[in-house]
């Protein structure tokens, strides 16, 4: 188990190396949160093919493309998992606009907290 233990502090060390891209766009307004975000599979297959291209390095973060792909592949497996419905988060509104709460078994929406 020791060996599993030493990878998984490795991949979250990998994941971890992105969290700052897409959190300064979602800031700048350039993105929705990333529990919505409906871009997760084309950029999938962008990241694929950046690598595929012989790129080893993504232009803004300079993290592997491929570790970004993961990110999304985890980002729509969470989604999935967890029935998440979006409701009126839009690209201008910040995660902390948003609350998740389990509307039913097994779901949660996102949206606005009332003002």
């Amino acid at each position: 188990m020791a060996e599993q233990d030493c990878a998984l502090r490795e991949f979250m060390h990998l994941l971890a190396s992105i969290k700052g891209d897409g959190g300064g766009k979602r800031a700048r307004g350039l993105k929705p949160h990333w529990t919505v975000d409906p871009s997760h599979k084309a950029a999938i297959f962008s990241h694929l093919a950046k690598w595929q291209r012989g790129e080893l390095q993504d232009e803004s973060t300079g993290a592997h493309p491929l570790i970004h792909l993961a990110w999304r592949a985890l980002a729509i497996a969470w989604a999935e998992s967890h029935s998440v419905v979006s409701i009126g988060l839009t690209n201008g509104e910040k995660p902390l606009d948003a609350v998740a709460v389990p509307v039913a078994k097994g779901a949660i929406v996102i949206g606005k907290i009332a003002s």
